[in-house]
């Protein structure tokens, strides 16, 4: 049985919160009173009693699953395991203590959730947002990191709690936005709107009589919000692609600079920087009036995301004092990745999906690049999908970027068109398009756009459907 706080509802432009469903029969008939809603959160789904406070002595008492002979931080006391809970010894329904499987109790409410939501609509992925999960929770739902306050120290706690969760196997989490109690001021919503727009799970979150800290509270933070929360918009095939890797082999998808370098043993202690996936580096700044951050690139070419120029190519790794305004987080592209993008963001990501993908192929030092782009109608739940969708991996090597790979969604987002090359030596004036069992065609002149001083080809207007095997050329592009 399980009882969820809050059910987010949205019926037009409506969000209701609910109270108490316990079952998958009460959910049906919610589901019959507000036919469309986006998701269930569940709050505070430990099992609480109370009544039952302990002082935490354990002086001449005899130990037991109840009393045993150590304590936990509870809020910062040291308190006995069944302060405020279930007595340890309660059995369960098939005869387990609840020592033995009190962390487990949130795990299997996702559980019971994701099967009643499941049964009552079927043809729809289910999306629950949980505060109690257990290892391999992110099965079924996604986490947010708990009640957290508007404090420095708290977003930095954010970032090592995030990649903690990818360990886990829960990798749609995140923090509260700019804290959930205390007051938020502006410099610190600034810094963490643009750190939040990174979260894999992003939500801007506060308790009720907190001072409102919503985006458009402070008109600094609203362009903030708006030039990185439109980057994420932007990024969302690249962030699906590594939920979709995530899914099938458990890799995270942010990622600690050890992970992806664990030969360079400057990355070991690095805490306050992390990685999208393999591809996007992201050094955010977690100091009170500071405008700039001190961070590691490690070996290879990295490129700003937002002029796409060159910031630094290194053989060994290097540290760095990066600038960083109030207005800016430093997001930087590995030389070698391929980063599938929506050509434009909307307000929604149902009208994001509808304005075309572009592709942004940043080349290494040998002029190569790889990325792999994921596409389904993000509603048919996982285990329904069979093979109507895509998985397609992009090699680019000696002038040519091939698409190849598994193609069975076909819909009207799945185009492709535009293509940004970014690290050519020189260019020749010509681009070409073949798509299998066509003749190669000429890229019209009109949309082929050189710029000679940042060396970036861009090829735009292609109008390509991913359907099958294709490939880009611009031959004699590089020395």
């Amino acid at each position: 049985m399980i009882t969820t706080e809050q059910v987010v509802v949205e019926a037009s432009e409506t969000i209701v919160e609910v109270e108490s469903l316990t079952d998958s029969k009460e959910f049906s008939v919610f589901s019959k009173i507000k036919s469309v809603f986006a998701g269930i959160s569940e709050d505070i789904r430990e099992i609480s009693e109370e009544h039952n406070r302990r002082s935490g002595r354990r002086d001449e008492v005899e130990y037991s699953k109840t009393n045993p002979p150590y304590s936990i931080n509870n809020g910062g006391k040291e308190l006995p395991l069944n302060h405020h809970t279930s007595p340890m010894d309660a059995y369960h329904h098939n005869g387990k203590f609840e020592y033995d499987i009190h962390n487990l109790f949130g795990h299997m409410e996702a559980q019971t959730t994701y099967r009643s939501l499941r049964k009552i609509r079927p043809n729809k992925r289910p999306f629950i947002l949980s505060r109690s999960t257990f290892p391999s929770s992110g099965r079924y739902v996604a986490h947010w990191l708990g009640d957290n306050a508007s404090t420095w120290d708290d977003l930095q706690y954010s970032i090592p709690g995030m990649l903690s969760f990818q360990l886990f196997c829960i990798p749609l989490t995140g923090a509260d936005i700019c804290g959930f109690s205390g007051k938020c001021d502006e410099k610190l919503a600034m810094r963490w709107v643009e750190l939040g727009s990174f979260y894999p799970f992003c939500r801007n979150h506060n308790m009720f009589g907190m001072p409102s800290q919503e985006v458009y509270t402070w008109e600094a933070v609203e362009k903030v919000s708006k030039k990185y929360i439109g980057l994420r918009y932007a990024l969302l095939p690249y962030w699906y692609t590594a939920f979709y890797r995530a899914s099938l082999r458990g890799t995270p998808v942010l990622r600690p600079l050890w992970a992806s370098y664990p030969e360079d043993k400057e990355t070991y202690n690095i805490e306050h920087q992390f990685l999208i996936h393999d591809g996007i580096l992201i050094s955010p700044v977690v100091e009170a009036d500071k405008e700039e951050v001190l961070a590691y690139f490690p070996r290879g070419i990295w490129y700003d995301i937002l002029t796409l120029e060159k910031y630094i190519s290194t053989e060994e790794g290097v540290w760095k004092t990066v600038s960083a305004p109030f207005d800016t987080i430093p997001v930087h592209i590995r030389g070698g990745a391929t980063i599938p993008m929506n050509l434009k963001y909307g307000a929604t990501t149902v009208e994001t999906r509808l304005n075309g993908l572009m592709l942004v192929v940043v080349l290494d030092d040998k002029f190569e690049s790889f990325g792999e782009l994921y596409l389904d109608d993000g509603e048919t739940p996982t285990e329904d999908i069979s093979r109507t969708y895509s998985f397609i991996t992009f090699k680019t090597r000696n002038n040519k970027l091939i698409g190849n790979g598994m193609f069975g969604y076909y819909a009207k987002e799945a185009v492709l068109d535009d293509i940004t090359v970014i690290g050519l030596d020189k260019f020749d004036g010509e681009a070409f398009f073949k798509v299998e069992g066509k003749d190669r065609e000429k890229i019209k002149d009109d949309y082929v756009k050189w710029d000679a001083n940042k060396k970036v080809l861009r090829l735009e207007g292609l109008d390509l459907v991913l359907t099958g095997l294709f490939s880009i050329s611009w031959p004699a592009a590089v020395n």
